[in-house]
């Protein structure tokens, strides 16, 4: 499987900006397997698991405890990555955030787990902006520094202002709230199902403050070229599953339309998977099987809102599914979970 990484740029942008406020350098890179040299080069790509302990290392050598809020604050992305660059030379605010939703493997790469990066939508003179994470602390972290870098660029970029009717976060409500409050001027939510920020769909036309179509048109070029070479580091398999992630909630999935997905003919599907001694079936079940055990764990999702997101017609083909990948019904697995749960709760009251 492809590793997760992110773009050497914004770990390069945090790196400078936690040295601006006196972390010593070499602290920050104790115990790390990266130098500042290993940073010079933006586009090149970074392990996550390298760049979280580096994340952590500065939040903690800082003494802020809202260090990613305020990265995030004072950093363009424009300086990191050219993302910004072709968000920044959009004509519109609403063309600028499909850009960044078009190349946003460019920044973070995480193969399997599509499903959960930022995607946009509009319904009823509203749009939102949401993403979802695995409530890890790194990820936390880094949507905290990505919503307060990308409203201050809206300020910076877009031709008046871009109001915000709402803010939430999948994490719980830190003890520096009042720095959310600062930044995003509006209500904010905690411990939500997912991460987002809401404003009127009429802002989608708003006019960027520099748009530069030349310019716009050569750094999509070259983004394109750099998202390619990204998704050929990828297998057969990553490319499947990133298939069926982005596909598996709405119910359109099969073999034939995976291969046209992917550009090639399904002989040829079939074979790419036998060599990486897999099969679609395979990495349909393993996919299913993951992201069941996910969803159970989430108290909002009933069993049969699982098996609709799962892509089984009938609750009870998922009860067959799940019992011959686990041995238990979903039901058990859920009961587990919160016996698990009151049992911790009990423990820490104790």
């Amino acid at each position: 499987m492809v590793e997760e990484t992110i773009a050497a740029g914004f770990i390069q942008g945090m790196v400078n900006y936690a040295l601006s406020l006196d972390v010593s350098q070499r602290h920050l890179f104790e115990d790390i397997e990266v130098s500042m040299t290993d940073l010079t080069v933006q586009d090149s790509r970074l392990p996550l698991s390298t760049a979280s302990k580096l994340w952590n290392n500065a939040t903690s050598l800082s003494n802020d405890p809202a260090f990613s809020v305020h990265f995030g604050e004072s950093s363009a992305c424009s300086d990191m990555s050219i993302i910004g660059m072709i968000g920044e030379s959009s004509p519109t605010f609403g063309d600028a955030l499909l850009q960044i939703l078009r190349f946003s493997n460019l920044g973070i790469y995480r193969a399997d787990k599509v499903n959960k990066g930022l995607r946009l939508d509009v319904k009823k003179g509203l749009a939102k902006l949401s993403s979802k994470n695995d409530n890890s602390d790194f990820s936390k972290m880094l949507i905290e520094t990505s919503f307060s870098r990308m409203v201050a660029g809206i300020n910076r970029t877009v031709v008046g202002k871009v109001k915000l009717s709402q803010v939430c976060f999948q994490h719980a409500k830190p003890n520096y709230v009042s720095e959310y409050e600062r930044i995003f001027e509006a209500p904010i939510l905690f411990s939500q199902k997912e991460n987002s920020l809401s404003f009127a769909e009429e802002f989608l036309q708003s006019p960027m403050l520099n748009p530069k179509p030349y310019l716009h048109r050569i750094l999509t070029e070259h983004a394109l070229n750099l998202l390619k070479k990204t998704k050929t580091a990828m297998t057969t398999t990553d490319r499947v599953r990133r298939y069926i992630y982005e596909q598996l909630h709405i119910g359109r999935i099969s073999v034939q339309r995976c291969a046209e997905t992917l550009a090639i003919s399904r002989q040829t599907l079939y074979r790419k998977l036998q060599q990486e001694n897999t099969s679609y079936k395979e990495v349909l079940d393993a996919t299913r099987h993951a992201l069941a055990l996910e969803y159970l764990a989430q108290k909002n999702k009933s069993i049969i809102e699982i098996s609709f997101l799962l892509g089984f017609s009938e609750s009870s083909t998922f009860n067959r599914a799940f019992k011959r990948w686990v041995g238990k019904t979903p039901g058990q697995i859920k009961n587990d979970i919160k016996s698990q749960a009151n049992s911790s709760r009990k423990l820490a009251i104790d």
